[in-house]
């Protein structure tokens, strides 16, 4: 990494389309991304295009959606060099939805705090699509939080986070700076603090100013200034699959499902030595045990379940579709719900159809019908279509499963 800047590059000229990593990163390659950066080291790419990320938000957006955020305060935040102030305490007599809120937080800001917009993705379709599409890419959960800060003001004091960001520069300039990481790649069990931060001279510092990118491997410390004007920037949250949370899980769930795990050890064990020696013999079987029920396939498809349920549903006209699925026929066109994420798995005489955070199981013998209607890549098609050995009351009764657990959606 060269002084100054980390990996410093060029990026494209304007009116390109920010639809998933490949643009976000552009000019660097996700290949070159994955092998390079990705959990490694921060990037930094510098672009000298202002309106690189006018497709997905601008400055007028964003005070469009704060002035029309009266009905939904829990989702802002006003911090001020780490310090928050709650939302609740702008209201006048408990009134949180009172008219006086916005007017209090716009004080605030002018006095030097940034307001937060918590998971904007959520209620702002361009970054719903965007992290959308990097969740399929990556197999992780995107959330995109959207900081707001007053010129020379600073939102959080030096820190780390626990997942990776991406910092997309949409208005204004920030100095930022990086110390090296204490931690590498730290787990929600490792938060940051103050303690850790080496009082020396930053590692890097460097302007992110607008249309730029940072990437940012979580632990890295960091913080970041206004320049003179106002600044936002969103921070695209990454919260990958970590092999710790599925050996995690898998342990939990054999804990639950072994008694043997959940018996104490025996009465006076730290006194008697030949008890010290039973239970270490204890220890192995239980050990054994484990290790069977750990298997590399039951995990692998733990893996896959986990990369399908943890991204937000999207489930925008699934209403529509429940007032309509009895009046699904054979002819009645259906596709995949736009955005969904699943796996898909077949395990003796079971079918798992994972997605929004639950499994559909369903009989092995339905693995026709079922890999032609994922293979549909998005196409719509009818129940009359669907392959298999199921009659025609039988793939109907399928496809408006399907559609009331929000999988399909009538085209």
């Amino acid at each position: 990494m060269g002084t100054g800047t980390p990996a410093a590059r060029s990026g494209p000229g304007s009116g390109r389309s920010i639809s998933d990593l490949g643009d976000l990163i552009a000019p660097v390659t996700t290949d070159e991304f994955q092998r390079t950066h990705w959990e490694k080291e921060p990037l930094l790419v510098k672009r000298e295009d202002p309106s690189y990320y006018s497709g997905i938000l601008t400055v007028k957006d964003v005070d469009r959606i704060i002035s029309l955020s009266n009905a939904n305060f829990g989702d802002l935040r006003i911090v001020r060099d780490g310090t928050e102030t709650p939302i609740s305490s702008l209201a006048s007599g408990g009134e949180i939805s009172g008219t006086n809120v916005l007017a209090r937080m716009y004080e605030h800001y002018r006095d030097g705090s940034t307001i937060v917009l918590n998971s904007l993705q959520q209620r702002w379709e361009p970054l719903q699509r965007l992290t959308r599409s990097l969740g399929e890419q990556v197999g992780a959960r995107f959330a995109a939080n959207v900081y707001v800060t007053p010129g020379g003001g600073r939102a959080l004091a030096p820190h780390y986070d626990v997942h990776d960001v991406f910092v997309a520069q949409v208005h204004g300039t920030k100095r930022w700076r990086l110390h090296k990481a204490q931690q590498i790649l730290p787990l929600k069990s490792n938060p940051f603090h103050l303690g850790e931060l080496d009082p020396s001279e930053p590692w890097e510092e460097f302007n992110l100013e607008t249309g730029d990118l940072l990437y940012l491997p979580r632990g890295t410390i960091h913080s970041a200034v206004a320049e003179q004007t106002g600044s936002v920037h969103v921070a695209i949250g990454v919260h990958p699959v970590a092999w710790a949370t599925i050996l995690e899980e898998a342990v939990q769930k054999a804990f639950e499902s072994e008694v043997g795990f959940r018996t104490s050890l025996p009465m006076g064990f730290h006194r008697d030595s030949a008890q010290q020696d039973r239970i270490e013999a204890q220890f192995e079987i239980l050990i054994d045990t484990l290790r069977k029920q750990l298997s590399p396939r039951a995990l692998r498809v733990a893996a896959l379940q986990r990369a399908a349920s943890i991204s937000h549903p999207v489930l925008t006209g699934h209403l529509i579709d429940l007032e309509q699925v009895d009046q699904v026929s054979l002819s009645t066109r259906v596709r995949l719900r736009a955005g969904v994420r699943y796996a898909f798995q077949r395990a003796d005489d079971v079918a798992g159809l994972s997605f929004h955070n639950k499994t559909l199981r369903l009989p092995a013998d339905l693995s026709v019908e079922l890999e032609f209607i994922l293979q549909t890549a998005g196409g719509s098609f009818t129940a009359d279509e669907v392959p298999g050995d199921l009659d025609e009351g039988g793939r109907l009764v399928l496809l408006r499963k399907l559609i009331r657990e929000g999988f399909l959606s009538i085209d």
